[in-house]
């Protein structure tokens, strides 16, 4: 008897370190016993002209927190928020999150706000991850990005959170799904050292700093099924998003000739300030809105950044223009074909009234371009061409160009590669 339960004893032993193991290579504890975190500060950030001018200059230009935290009417093109709620916070419209996430009323209002939150509950959610209630963030919320912003800046946030108008607006509770609700509690990591102004002494170090904080590799760089960033794919767009302004998928950002290696600054300084690609809107799920209001410098500072990206080869389309280029060649007449590496040498498009391709560059080959019937508008480089029937324009390799119906009726247009 006795070496049966010594056995059974055994047994239950290695069981349990195996479990302990397992636990401890592959998910960790954290999901257990809560996420990292360190104690609360009773540090007071003192409001200055100065905080609250670089305040509203990062959170509405460049961070940017408002498009979280404020309902939007998402149908319009610039997305404004909604009358007397900047800051109120929303239950995120994004399709296919694990759950109900919401971001928070971040206004001074004592009851449904953060008016009795402290200054150093809100600088450890913003740069560590941890809630106000000591949970961990859906790392929707990018505190991992943010991790890089200095405490000034960070400092500068959190007075212009307070100058705020207060809103009284109870939003619901984030209620994530398990089990996600668990695997997320293992993110966030305690900042334990003071976090120095960044390195500015270049504008592609400049940029570097703006773009992280900006978050723009969160929305522009692919998730697999896990939720997790593709590794290789970094800032190669395709990440879709998909809500009340339609399913679009983001753009590639890198120098690859499938991103966008025929910007200029000058092109990037409209793009992010018209919210138009010449012809071809940008969805508004974009906050070029915001991005616009960044100054020149800080723009062309995120240009030059851009340009230092790997190059990835990554095609994205999405509803917004580029998917018309998919959709369109299915409405094409192969009028007669070439050795163009299995394309045609000869197409005739049918565009309809404000759609047309993306903005695209040929690195081996010239095009040209001959309305059978209506109206376009043609973008080569910098030089707009607008055709009528019997009209015929050329767009020459390495220059980049876009067309656009501009007709009432869908224009015929015979493209030759």
């Amino acid at each position: 008897m006795k070496k049966i339960v010594k056995v059974l004893f055994g047994s239950l032993v290695t069981l349990v370190a195996v479990l302990v193991a397992g636990v401890s290579f592959t998910i960790g504890w954290r999901p257990f016993v809560g996420p990292r975190t360190r104690p609360l500060t009773t540090r007071r950030y003192t409001p200055t002209p100065e905080r609250l001018a670089r305040g509203t200059y990062l959170v509405e230009h460049v961070t940017p927190c408002m498009e979280c935290h404020s309902p939007h009417r998402w149908s319009e093109h610039d997305a404004p928020v909604e009358s007397s709620m900047l800051g109120a916070g929303q239950e995120m419209p994004l399709k296919g999150l694990p759950g109900r996430v919401v971001a928070p009323n971040l206004s001074p209002d004592p009851e449904t706000g953060a008016g009795n939150w402290t200054d150093d509950q809100i600088a450890r959610a913003i740069r560590e991850g941890i809630g106000h209630d000591g949970r961990a963030l859906f790392p929707m919320m990018p505190y991992q990005r943010f991790r890089s912003m200095s405490d000034e800046d960070v400092a500068s946030i959190v007075v212009y959170l307070r100058s705020l108008a207060p809103v009284r607006r109870q939003q619901p509770a984030t209620e994530i799904v398990v089990p996600v609700r668990y695997l997320i509690r293992s993110m966030p990591e305690p900042l334990r050292a003071p976090v120095p102004a960044p390195d500015l002494s270049t504008p592609a170090k400049r940029g570097a700093y703006l773009v992280t904080i900006g978050a723009c590799g969160e929305c522009h760089t692919p998730q697999d099924d896990h939720g997790q960033p593709i590794r290789g794919l970094e800032f190669a767009g395709g990440f879709v998003f998909e809500g009340p302004w339609g399913r679009v998928a983001s753009a590639n950002l890198t120098p690859d000739p499938s991103g966008i290696p025929y910007y200029d600054v000058t092109l990037f300084k409209e793009v992010m300030r018209t919210g138009y690609v010449k012809a071809r809107r940008v969805n508004q799920i974009m906050p070029w809105h915001a991005f616009g209001g960044m100054t020149d410098d800080d723009m062309a500072a995120v240009f030059a950044h851009l340009t230092t990206l790997k190059p990835v080869v990554h095609h994205v389309t999405n509803d917004e223009g580029e998917a018309f280029w998919l959709a369109g060649m299915l409405q094409t007449v192969k009028i007669g074909s070439a050795d163009t590496g299995g394309r045609y040498g000869l197409i005739e498009f049918l565009v309809p009234p404000g759609l047309g391709s993306p903005w695209h560059v040929h690195t081996d080959e010239d095009e040209w371009f001959y309305v059978l019937e209506g109206n376009l508008t043609l973008y080569v480089g910098d030089t707009r061409v607008d055709l009528t029937t019997g009209g015929f324009a050329f767009g020459p390799t390495g220059v980049p160009h876009t067309f656009i119906g501009a007709g009432p009726d869908p224009t015929r247009v015979l493209v030759g590669l």
